[in-house]
């Protein structure tokens, strides 16, 4: 969370600056462009047809 540039001193301006050009994440992206974002909604096939706690508790048999 950043806080507005008007609700701070003018002198702390370097900081967000600074902040912003050092550790903000960059607008814009798209998730192909991460490679754990592109792994969304990949496997879905696997549980398609099953509720998820199902799909858990068939992955589950036989764990003792």
């Amino acid at each position: 969370m950043i806080p507005a540039r008007s609700a701070i001193p003018p002198k702390y301006h370097p900081l967000l600056d600074w902040y912003e050009r050092e550790y903000a994440p960059q607008r814009g992206l798209k998730p192909e462009a991460d490679p754990l974002l592109a792994l969304r909604g990949s496997g879905r096939e696997l549980w398609a047809d099953e509720h998820a706690d199902q799909y858990v508790r068939r992955l589950r048999e036989g764990w003792e």
